[in-house]
Protein backbone atom coordinates (compact mmCIF):
# COMPACT_ATOMS: atom_id res chain seq x y z
CA UNK A 1 0.00 0.00 0.00
CA UNK A 2 1.51 3.24 -1.07
CA UNK A 3 1.51 5.83 1.16
CA UNK A 4 -0.03 9.64 1.46
CA UNK A 5 2.88 11.36 0.52
CA UNK A 6 3.91 8.76 -2.34
CA UNK A 7 0.80 9.17 -4.10
CA UNK A 8 1.05 13.04 -3.94
CA UNK A 9 4.88 13.50 -5.21
CA UNK A 10 3.42 10.58 -8.03
CA UNK A 11 0.71 13.00 -9.09
CA UNK A 12 2.63 15.96 -9.14
CA UNK A 13 6.02 14.68 -10.52
CA UNK A 14 5.46 16.69 -13.47
CA UNK A 15 5.57 20.00 -11.30
CA UNK A 16 8.86 19.90 -10.51
CA UNK A 17 11.03 21.23 -13.84
CA UNK A 18 8.38 23.72 -14.31
CA UNK A 19 8.84 24.90 -10.53
CA UNK A 20 12.51 24.67 -10.85
CA UNK A 21 12.68 26.89 -13.82
CA UNK A 22 10.26 29.37 -12.05
CA UNK A 23 12.53 29.01 -8.89
CA UNK A 24 15.44 30.29 -11.18
CA UNK A 25 14.03 32.92 -12.73
CA UNK A 26 12.77 34.71 -9.34
CA UNK A 27 16.62 34.21 -8.33
CA UNK A 28 17.75 35.62 -11.26
CA UNK A 29 15.30 38.95 -11.19
CA UNK A 30 16.23 39.30 -7.08
CA UNK A 31 20.09 38.77 -7.57
CA UNK A 32 19.95 41.55 -10.57
CA UNK A 33 17.69 44.09 -8.11
CA UNK A 34 19.42 42.84 -4.95
CA UNK A 35 22.15 45.54 -5.24
CA UNK A 36 19.93 48.35 -5.42
CA UNK A 37 17.39 47.25 -2.85
CA UNK A 38 20.00 47.38 -0.30
CA UNK A 39 21.57 50.62 -1.29
CA UNK A 40 17.99 52.15 -1.10
CA UNK A 41 17.35 50.12 2.51
CA UNK A 42 20.50 51.28 3.86
CA UNK A 43 19.55 54.87 2.77
CA UNK A 44 16.17 54.20 4.70
CA UNK A 45 17.56 53.52 7.52
CA UNK A 46 19.95 55.93 7.76
CA UNK A 47 17.35 58.89 7.12
CA UNK A 48 14.95 57.67 9.78
CA UNK A 49 17.81 59.28 12.16
CA UNK A 50 17.79 62.17 10.53
CA UNK A 51 16.45 64.35 13.39
CA UNK A 52 18.85 62.26 16.27
CA UNK A 53 21.56 63.63 14.21
CA UNK A 54 21.08 66.75 13.87
CA UNK A 55 20.19 66.68 17.41
CA UNK A 56 24.09 65.31 18.32
CA UNK A 57 25.19 67.63 16.05
CA UNK A 58 23.88 70.12 17.41
CA UNK A 59 25.11 69.20 21.07
CA UNK A 60 28.73 68.92 19.77
CA UNK A 61 28.57 71.86 18.61
CA UNK A 62 27.63 73.94 21.33
CA UNK A 63 30.47 71.20 23.54
CA UNK A 64 32.59 73.05 21.25
CA UNK A 65 31.91 77.03 21.47
CA UNK A 66 31.81 76.29 25.50
CA UNK A 67 34.89 74.49 25.22
CA UNK A 68 36.53 77.27 23.04
CA UNK A 69 35.93 79.75 26.10
CA UNK A 70 37.95 77.91 28.77
CA UNK A 71 41.30 79.11 29.38
CA UNK A 72 44.22 76.11 28.33
CA UNK A 73 46.04 76.88 31.80
CA UNK A 74 42.46 75.90 33.84
CA UNK A 75 43.38 72.43 33.41
CA UNK A 76 43.56 70.30 36.42
CA UNK A 77 47.25 69.35 36.13
CA UNK A 78 48.38 73.19 35.94
CA UNK A 79 48.56 75.24 39.18
CA UNK A 80 47.78 78.81 39.40
CA UNK A 81 51.27 79.63 37.84
CA UNK A 82 50.64 77.87 35.12
CA UNK A 83 53.60 75.28 35.68
CA UNK A 84 52.49 71.78 35.83
CA UNK A 85 52.02 70.45 38.82
CA UNK A 86 54.77 67.71 40.38
CA UNK A 87 54.19 64.02 40.68
CA UNK A 88 53.85 64.81 45.05
CA UNK A 89 51.61 67.75 44.46
CA UNK A 90 49.37 66.04 42.50
CA UNK A 91 49.43 62.67 44.45
CA UNK A 92 48.66 64.98 47.63
CA UNK A 93 45.49 66.41 45.70
CA UNK A 94 44.50 63.32 44.39
CA UNK A 95 44.41 62.38 48.00
CA UNK A 96 42.96 65.55 49.18
CA UNK A 97 39.85 64.77 47.18
CA UNK A 98 39.77 61.19 48.20
CA UNK A 99 39.55 62.08 51.59
CA UNK A 100 36.70 64.59 50.82
CA UNK A 101 34.28 62.52 48.65
CA UNK A 102 35.00 59.73 51.56
CA UNK A 103 33.76 62.30 53.77
CA UNK A 104 30.75 63.38 51.91
CA UNK A 105 29.64 59.68 51.14
CA UNK A 106 30.23 58.74 54.86
CA UNK A 107 32.83 56.42 54.42
CA UNK A 108 35.68 55.95 56.51
CA UNK A 109 38.99 55.70 55.15
CA UNK A 110 40.44 52.53 55.34
CA UNK A 111 44.12 52.17 56.51
CA UNK A 112 46.73 51.79 53.96
CA UNK A 113 47.96 48.21 53.70
CA UNK A 114 51.13 48.15 55.61
CA UNK A 115 54.63 46.17 53.95
CA UNK A 116 55.07 42.82 54.63
CA UNK A 117 58.33 42.24 56.81
CA UNK A 118 61.52 41.19 55.00
CA UNK A 119 62.14 37.47 54.64
CA UNK A 120 65.42 36.17 55.57
CA UNK A 121 67.38 35.28 53.06
CA UNK A 122 66.89 31.95 53.34
CA UNK A 123 63.55 32.44 52.84
CA UNK A 124 63.62 33.96 49.30
CA UNK A 125 63.39 32.20 46.01
CA UNK A 126 65.74 32.47 44.01
CA UNK A 127 65.27 33.55 40.17
CA UNK A 128 67.27 32.56 37.47
CA UNK A 129 67.40 34.24 34.32
CA UNK A 130 68.66 32.10 31.37
CA UNK A 131 68.37 33.47 27.96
Amino acid sequence: MKTPREILLQRHQAAGPRLDEVRRETLRTELRRAPESVLTSWHEFLRSFRGHFAALGAAWVLVLLLHADVEPASSPAASATGAVLSPQLHLAKVRENRRQLLETIGARDPEPPQPAPPRPHSERRRQFLTV
